[in-house]
């Protein structure tokens, strides 16, 4: 995986300059962080629990902006409509007119230089090689060396777009997004880069069935002895003797739902229970199911139950 290779060399990387012709030599590589400093955004993941993935989403107007080489894939989604977008990377410069939605993928370990003319959004996610190597190593069982993330600029990709807009979204409402969420987002949008933009495209041959129902009855006590904490899908994964990707797919197969969908459920099904216990107040019963605030627990439980927590107390 060449991109990857580079992306773990933090030595000295020769770029081809600006138009006046002259080479640029960056001094390292640089973590997703570090791009704040160079192109502020609106609104970034730091301080999430999200540990395979960093989201930024960056607006502006008319502008050229030059980026280092990052030690992360990055996948960009336009969010505002049709601009001129320019990128230069490896030497080779691209222009298209790119409409909302659109999808650019910069490969790890790439320098690339950036300019725009017109209102300028998007979403840019990035992701640790090391993602990807996991999945192609546990889904598709080949040597890692076969395959390379290759580059685009402003292509139409549907589930990269919604993936995309989607961990936005966490971001936009924190007390939705937790590590299991995140994570999984983080895994199909490694298995989407991996089928739809580098070298090797087939589909995966992740195993067939669902959990024994010994590793199910594990997961499901874990989940339940832990309504109150942000469990990561490694955890859950652990508990069942699986990696996170097969642990996935097997899990939703036995149960109708991911890993995420039913450990909010059994949450809202714990809040049921102690809705009976009216010394309780709704503030501390939404920490007490893994909810940082009584609002964001309120609309969980809307949306489940189907009607307030308060509603449902009186009616018990």
């Amino acid at each position: 995986m060449p991109a990857d290779k580079r992306a773990g060399d933090r030595g000295s990387i020769e770029r081809p300059g600006s138009d006046r012709g002259q080479d640029r030599t960056w001094d390292r590589i640089m973590v997703p962080e570090e791009t704040l400093s160079i192109c502020p955004a609106a609104v970034s993941s730091i301080g999430r629990n999200w540990p395979n993935l960093f989201v930024v989403q960056r607006t502006g107007r008319d502008g050229l902006i030059e980026y280092p080489p990052v030690d992360h894939h990055v996948i960009s989604v336009q969010q505002s409509g049709a601009l001129l977008l320019s990128r230069r990377l490896g030497g080779d410069t691209q222009r298209r007119r790119a409409a909302a939605g659109s999808v650019s993928v910069t490969p790890a370990g790439e320098a690339a230089e950036w300019q725009w003319e017109g209102l300028y959004g998007r979403i840019e996610v990035y992701l640790p090689p090391a993602r990807i190597e996991q999945v192609v190593a546990e889904a598709l069982d080949i040597d890692a060396e076969r395959l390379e993330i290759a580059a685009s600029l402003a292509v139409r990709d549907f589930p990269a777009e919604q993936m995309a807009r989607g961990l936005l979204q966490e971001l936009q409402v924190p007390a939705l997004a937790s590590a299991v969420y995140a994570e999984r987002f983080a895994l199909l949008m490694a298995v989407h880069l991996v089928r739809a933009h580098s070298t090797l495209r087939r589909p995966s041959g992740a195993r067939k069935g669902g959990l024994t129902p010994f590793a199910l009855k594990r997961v499901k006590e874990f989940i339940e002895a832990h309504l109150a904490e942000d469990v990561s899908l490694g955890d859950m994964a652990a508990t069942a003797g699986l990696s996170v990707f097969h642990f996935c797919r097997s899990f939703k197969q036995s149960t109708g739902m991911t890993p995420h969908q039913y450990q909010l459920y059994r949450r809202i099904e714990r809040a049921k229970e102690l809705l009976a216990d009216r010394s309780l107040s709704l503030a501390s019963l939404s920490v007490a199911v893994g909810f940082s605030s009584q609002s964001h627990f309120s609309t969980a439980f809307r949306k489940i139950a189907g009607t307030s927590p308060h509603r449902f107390r009186s009616e018990l």
